[in-house]
């Protein structure tokens, strides 16, 4: 009798887990390919319910992007710059 609720609340659960992991990766990715951008010399790309910050460090250019999802997200990618 109680067994139905308790898998639909676990199956819940697994798909927010999954839900949450995917915003990770998507997170990850647009951080990668701002980082991309700026290192060959593009302007920033602002992606819809994301934030960036840029930090250059001599050759290096880092960009963490960070979302309010279930609960705040947040990925770094760093690249060399490109040319002079």
């Amino acid at each position: 009798m109680l067994l139905f609720p308790t898998l639909m609340l676990a199956l819940a659960g697994i798909l927010g887990v999954f839900q949450l992991g995917l915003t990770q990766l998507q997170l990850a990715r647009d951080a990668f390919t701002q980082t991309r951008l700026l290192a060959i010399g593009h302007p920033l790309e602002r992606f819809e319910d994301t934030s960036y910050k840029v930090t250059e460090s001599g050759k290096w250019v880092c960009v963490t992007a960070s979302k309010k999802f279930l609960i705040d997200l947040e990925a770094q990618a760093c690249l060399l710059k490109h040319g002079l």
